[in-house]
């Protein structure tokens, strides 16, 4: 651009040059003829006429002429000389400026496209903040409005039902169990308040065991937005040699306990979310339990609302944030409590006693890094726990019409479905064949469930017959793209416990 423009100023200059020279050259060509012109008449009237006067006036005109001429090229050479000195003077300003405003545009270009995108990321930044907040609001404000009539049978949210007051039976506290990991517990905490909707609806009571100071010390720093109770025996439990390896396990069943007691006889409320303090949790996790909490009080057939899939691993779950079932096998606590192993003892047919939960598609919560040091040693972690996807799109449940979850109506619903499923065979599946539709897989005995399941990547175990997230001894999973329902042979009448 410099060249060009240097380029095109030595054009012009040049042009004007040759003009104030032509221009000089046709008045010095001019004035020439007018002089000589001039000279015959005078010349010839001195020969006629010799007279001084005359002759006098013949020398002032030559004079004259020769002057004039003489005196307009010195006119016009100035002209040049001034032209030439005044382009030159602003060229060289030209110049002067023009390489200053490109070295200080230069120096200042990556200074203003770095003020540019640090802006840029601050307003996103803002944005996002401000979408954050707003749908806390938004949540706050439907927490805080909502109420349950236990005999209703619409589960939608309607007005009228939101603007009733709360009672303490209404308000579903949370209670974080926790021991001695201190930067589990402040990880979960700051996940919970972050994501609470209302702290009048969700109370938060953090029950810790071990008496570790260290933990202690993190919890005690938000007890302006919680509330927290110690697990008061620390003694080691008596166990025959044969156990005291499993330890661990009969201390967590007698803090469990405990905390439970705690919840509903002393504290006197109805309901209660579990969590553990190497849990992360969704950004829906408190819409998802106050939606499904209506279910559990009105349907005497569920005994819990469980935020976890069992076989919830990414590759074995469809992008259905919103799809709900209920299962057989029960994922979490009760009433009752053994000395030990809880989650197996709780899966007996005694006390499930044909109940079932409701859990997700895709979990509501997943294991953190922290899990890894539990009392299980990470057993699960590496293998399967880390694996399970944890929910990222918020699902206003509490929109929705949830009926078709009702024992009544979902029985005939799911068994609809499963049965209206061709039959395929596993390859088919893997070949694509099947791929955005619905087919069954039969198998005829636990064995047979086992190879399936091993092949799929499904969790294989069962707990007193019943395989993991089974409803009628069904195993729904996406499999290849493929809603995929591993279904027993025959019609189901029970789960055998042997």
């Amino acid at each position: 651009m410099r060249f060009s423009t240097f380029l095109l100023s030595i054009i012009l200059f040049t042009n004007c040059l040759v003009f104030a020279l032509s221009v000089n050259r046709t008045l010095c060509l001019l004035f020439t003829h007018l002089s000589v012109a001039s000279d015959y008449p005078s010349a010839w009237l001195a020969e006629e006429v010799p007279n001084v006067h005359v002759r006098f006036s013949f020398c002032c005109r030559l004079w004259t002429g020769k002057y004039t001429m003489n005196l307009l090229r010195f006119v016009s050479l100035r002209h040049i000389f001034f032209i030439t000195i005044i382009w030159l003077l602003a060229l060289i300003l030209f110049y002067r400026l023009h390489e200053s405003v490109s070295i200080d545009y230069g120096k200042e270009l990556p200074k203003m496209l770095n003020k540019i995108i640090k802006l840029e990321k601050e307003i996103s930044e803002q944005n996002k903040e401000a979408g954050r907040l707003l749908e806390r609001l938004d949540n706050d404000k439907f927490a805080q409005k909502w109420f349950i009539f236990s005999n209703s049978t619409d589960y939608t949210a309607h007005p009228d039902d939101r603007d009733a007051p709360l009672s303490i039976g209404d308000k579903i506290p949370v209670l974080v169990m926790a021991c001695n990991r201190p930067a589990a517990i402040r990880v979960h905490l700051n996940q919970l308040l972050l994501l609470r909707p209302s702290p009048e609806l969700f109370p938060i009571i953090v029950s810790q065991d071990c008496d570790h100071q260290p933990t202690s010390q993190v919890i005690d720093t938000y007890r302006d937005s919680i509330t927290v109770i110690k697990q008061p025996n620390q003694t080691e439990p008596i166990l025959s040699k044969k156990l005291k390896k499993f330890a661990g396990y009969y201390k967590i069943a007698r803090h469990y306990r405990w905390a439970l007691n705690q919840i509903f006889f002393n504290m006197k409320y109805k309901t209660v979310i579990v969590t553990e303090d190497d849990l992360q949790i969704a950004v829906d996790f408190f819409e998802f339990f106050l939606a499904t909490y209506k279910l559990l009080i009105a349907d005497s057939s569920l005994y819990c609302i469980s935020a976890w899939n069992d076989n919830g691993q990414e590759v074995m779950i469809e992008d259905r944030p919103d799809l709900l079932y209920r299962t057989d096998f029960f994922p979490e606590l009760s009433p009752k409590w053994p000395n030990g192993f809880w989650d197996d003892w709780i899966r007996d047919p005694p006390q499930r006693r044909g109940r079932s939960c409701i859990r997700p598609e895709i979990s509501r919560t997943a294991m953190s890094l922290y899990g890894k040091s539990g009392v299980s040693k990470g057993l699960f972690y590496e293998k399967h726990l880390k694996s399970i996807k944890l929910n990222t799109k918020f699902v206003r449940f509490t929109a929705m019409n949830l009926t078709y979850l009702l024992k009544e109506n979902y029985e005939k619903l799911f068994s609809s479905q499963v049965n209206q499923a061709p039959v395929v065979s596993l390859n088919a599946i893997q070949a694509g064949l099947w791929t955005g539709k619905s087919v069954r897989i039969l198998y005829r005995n636990a064995k047979e469930f086992v190879d399936i399941a091993k092949i799929i990547g499904l969790m294989d175990d069962m707990k007193a017959g019943v395989p993991r997230t089974a409803f009628r001894g069904v195993v729904p999973v996406y499999y290849y793209k493929t809603r995929v329902f591993i279904s027993p042979v025959g019609e189901w009448k029970n789960y055998d416990d042997n």
